[in-house]
């Protein structure tokens, strides 16, 4: 975890990776967390962001949720002294691998999609905005929130399903996936995948869920 173990929700959960040993953040990055590893610059630039309630998700853009990845990661270096660590956006196919939790159905509880009130903040219960993390059912592997609230930013360079975001840092789009406060329930499925313009300038509420990989 980052280095003030008070926060609960800056927790990672290490999940079946891809590939490599891999941990995910419990929940997406929160106003709270947001506050804690952002300073200067970074935090005086999204001061619109971290209004509301400090348990909510923040929302951001795909280059505002990288240097966010970035500030966690040189955090825990200094905590551990440790340099080998990393701290990065999913891809998406490390996300689905994780949602998923070893089923094959629509939503990691099943395909009834009635039961999705239970395990997210969507369109039909979500009142258009966002809800506080860890406030619904989490996924057999404890992620919360992975459905539903905000959507997720993946890593991957959707003009090149094989390419990473290192191969192509100018791409226009990059990935969500999860649905939001604002998504209909097939929005939200596991397998579920949109593109958005990476500064998000429709500020829709899209949120990110680093991952710590060694």
């Amino acid at each position: 975890m980052i280095c003030d173990p008070s926060l609960p929700d800056a927790v990672f959960l290490r999940c079946p990776p891809t590939s490599g040993t891999i941990w995910f953040a419990a929940t997406p990055v929160t106003v709270r967390w947001f506050r804690a590893v952002a300073t200067g610059a970074l935090l005086a630039g999204w001061a619109a962001a971290l209004r509301g309630d400090e348990r909510c998700p923040v929302d951001c853009g795909w280059n505002l949720a990288r240097a966010l990845c970035g500030r966690i990661e040189r955090q825990i270096h200094r905590c551990t002294g440790d340099a080998g660590w990393k701290v990065r956006l999913p891809y998406e196919a490390e996300w689905e691998a994780a949602v998923r939790a070893g089923t094959t159905s629509a939503w990691h509880f099943g395909d009834d999609a009635r039961e999705l009130p239970d395990h997210a903040w969507f369109a039909a219960n979500a009142g258009a905005r966002v809800h506080p993390v860890g406030t619904k059912r989490p996924n057999p592997w404890g992620l919360y929130d992975v459905y539903g609230n905000v959507d997720e930013w993946c890593a991957d360079d959707p003009s090149r399903p094989q390419a990473r975001w290192e191969d192509e840092p100018l791409a226009l789009q990059r990935v969500v996936r999860g649905g939001s406060c604002e998504a209909l329930a097939s929005e939200c499925a596991s397998s579920a995948r949109r593109l958005v313009l990476f500064g998000n300038p429709m500020n829709e509420p899209i949120g990110l869920r680093p991952v710590l990989v060694r």
